[in-house]
């Protein structure tokens, strides 16, 4: 084997641990969060947000698969696992070019009857929490609110075509309305 391939399978080899430890890191943050931790994260919105409707997180399975299409200014990927086990969690990247600008991880889960949403901008995790308000399972739709949050205040995810996911996020940015549309298809084209 000559120099430029030990270097370049060195290369892979390092590329693929560091995919295997951030899988790994993933995990075990998002285990971290129990559901004492985000019913804390509840309190604030726990009266802020009308009387949710009764909905099981397995209605939310039309989330499930891996997501590429467009976002405003770039790029964005999106893998969302089955709600099995009572939770969903996700992971997203936003592009620029062919840099990552952006990570994102979603916790979603049921507390006391209702399914919240956690996001983990930039793998931090957020100390808002997103209530499930509206549902419309025949239009494969579901709004998360959190009207105490300036940006963003509202996200919905609707299934608008059998192989389309899009990903509207809504509020207030230095004083102005925000409203930030993803278009998504399936990554194996289908879903």
């Amino acid at each position: 084997m000559n120099r430029t391939n030990k270097k370049g399978l060195h290369m892979n080899k390092a590329k693929m641990t560091a995919a295997f430890a951030f899988a790994v890191l993933l995990t075990a943050c998002l285990n971290r969060l129990s559901a004492d931790e985000a019913k804390d994260n509840t309190d604030a919105t726990t009266n802020a947000v009308a009387t949710a409707p009764k909905v099981a997180i397995e209605q939310l399975g039309f989330l499930a698969g891996n997501w590429i299409g467009t976002f405003p200014g770039g790029r964005w990927e999106s893998a969302y696992t089955t709600p099995e086990g009572g939770m969903i969690l996700s992971s997203s990247k936003e592009f620029r070019g062919d840099r990552v600008v952006m990570i994102e991880f979603e916790h979603f889960m049921t507390i006391e009857g209702e399914v919240v949403l956690t996001p983990y901008p930039f793998g931090k995790k957020s100390s808002t929490t997103f209530k499930l308000t509206e549902f419309d399972e025949a239009k494969k739709r579901v709004v998360f609110a959190n009207p105490e949050h300036d940006f963003p205040n509202t996200i919905i995810y609707e299934r608008t075509k059998p192989n389309e996911l899009v990903i509207q996020v809504i509020g207030t940015m230095r004083g102005k309305e925000v409203n930030q549309t993803m278009t998504l298809a399936p990554v194996d084209g289908g879903a």
